[in-house]
C-alpha cells in the first residue's frame, strides 16, 4: 500500500473516530437532562400549571409548599411537561375535526402549526413553574432556575427565568 493511499485511510479513520467520540459526548452531557423521569407531581402542582384564570391561589397553595415543590418545579423547568402529556396534547391537535359549518368536511390544522403550539403549550409549563420557584426563593429554587439559565430556553421563557432569579438577586455561579 502507498504511503499516500496509507494516510488517507487513516485520516478517514480518525475523522470517524473524531465523531463517534463527538456522538458519545453529546449523548452524555444530555443524558442528565434528556433520561430523567419525572418525579410524583403533587396535584397542587398540576393545578397551577393548567389553572386557566388561576382566580383559587393556585400559584400560593404551591409556593406555600416551599422545598417540597422544587423537585417537580425542577423537571418541568428542564424538561417541560412529562413526554405523556405532551404526546396527548400534541394527537389532540392533529387529529381532524368537522369543519365549522359543518357541511364543509373535514379540518385538519397544518403540521407547522401544531408543532408551534406545542412548543408553545411545552414554553408554558417552564414559564410557570420558573415564576413559582422565583417566589419560593429558596436555595434549591434558586439552583434551579440557574440550572434553567444555563440551558438553550426560548427567549420568552429565557427572559422569565432571568426575572424569576431577580426576585432572589441571585446570581449563577
Amino acid at each position: 500500500m502507498s504511503e499516500h493511499r496509507l494516510w488517507s485511510v487513516c485520516r478517514l479513520s480518525f475523522v470517524r473516530l473524531l465523531m463517534v467520540l463527538a456522538a458519545i459526548a453529546a449523548a452524555y452531557s444530555c443524558q442528565d437532562i434528556a433520561s430523567a423521569p419525572p418525579p410524583p407531581i403533587d396535584a397542587r402542582i398540576w393545578r397551577m400549571i393548567r389553572c386557566i384564570e388561576c382566580i383559587d391561589n393556585e400559584r400560593g397553595s404551591v409556593v406555600s409548599m416551599q422545598d417540597t415543590a422544587v423537585p417537580a418545579l425542577r423537571y418541568l423547568l428542564l424538561h417541560g411537561p412529562p413526554d405523556s402529556v405532551v404526546a396527548h396534547y400534541d394527537s389532540s391537535l392533529r387529529r381532524p375535526r368537522p369543519a365549522t359549518p359543518p357541511d364543509s368536511g373535514i379540518f385538519s390544522a397544518p403540521p407547522e402549526v401544531v408543532d408551534r403550539r406545542v412548543q408553545n403549550f411545552i414554553a408554558f409549563y417552564r414559564i410557570r413553574s420558573s415564576i413559582a420557584l422565583g417566589l419560593i426563593g429558596s436555595d434549591s429554587a434558586r439552583r434551579t432556575l440557574c440550572e434553567g439559565k444555563a440551558l438553550q430556553l426560548r427567549d420568552d421563557v429565557r427572559r422569565i427565568v432571568d426575572s424569576s432569579l431577580k426576585l432572589l438577586n441571585g446570581v449563577c455561579q
